[in-house]
């Protein structure tokens, strides 16, 4: 059963067509890649289903709920959250108080924020940090954070922004570790990255974007096969 479907949806910068009428579902409790060359669309992909951005047409159901028309904060009430490229936080606030926060005014049903927050920071390994200052995490740390900002709104699904980008090899495998933790606590995961074989070892299912469209969908070892991915994106003999 899908959790998220797209139909037709598009948004445009210009002459530039950053999401050119993508179709695709996310079924519920699977984990989804979206994998392509840089500026194919991916991110703008997620701006406009968490209406960071405004689509220019098309439709995106979520849960049972038509969102593409909702503000941020209702989409985030309903239950999906999402981390950015470049860890979003607040400088001036303790790790904690960002969490409970996020737990306070996106959370759905939230009537202990404290509470919540302490779970969530549990949750993704940060209860030790918990009275740090949020710029004083390094980058591991900060998606860490992001993580744990949108655990605390209790999601059914959770889009992640390139949470690789940036780590050693020791932090990918760590960070691959708790992609799966949090599917298996029940939350859908849709999922952005440019590092192809950790993905590839993790995802059930596979959107390849090129130029705002979808070029290829289907199990990582499918579209790795497939000749226009190979062409645009992986190149030959890339496995």
């Amino acid at each position: 059963m899908a959790i998220l479907e797209t139909l037709n949806l598009s948004k445009s910068f210009g002459s530039l067509k950053a999401v050119a009428g993508l179709s695709f579902d996310v079924k519920e409790k699977e984990i989804l890649a979206v994998v392509g060359p840089n500026g194919s669309g991916k991110t703008t992909l997620f701006n406009v289903i968490s209406k960071v951005l405004n689509p220019d047409d098309g439709t995106v159901n979520f849960d049972g709920h038509r969102i593409d028309k909702l503000p941020s904060h209702r989409i985030a009430h309903l239950g999906l959250a999402r981390t950015f490229q470049v860890p979003a936080y607040f400088k001036s606030m303790t790790v904690e108080e960002q969490v409970r926060l996020a737990a306070q005014f996106g959370g759905r049903n939230s009537h202990d924020p404290s509470a919540t927050a302490s779970e969530s920071l549990a949750f993704v390994g940060l209860s030790d940090k918990a009275k740090t200052p949020a710029d004083r995490l390094d980058i591991y740390g900060k998606k860490r954070l992001m993580m744990a900002s949108a655990m605390a709104i209790k999601p059914k699904l959770m889009m992640l922004d390139e949470p690789l980008a940036g780590l050693n090899n020791q932090e990918v495998k760590e960070e691959l570790g708790m992609v799966t933790k949090i599917r298996e606590s029940g939350i859908t995961v849709m999922i952005i990255e440019h590092n192809i074989r950790a993905i590839f070892s993790l995802a059930d299912r596979t959107i390849v974007m090129h130029k705002g469209e979808k070029i290829a969908e289907g199990s990582p070892p499918e579209v790795s096969k497939n000749v226009q991915v190979v062409k645009v994106y992986l190149g030959e003999g890339y496995f």
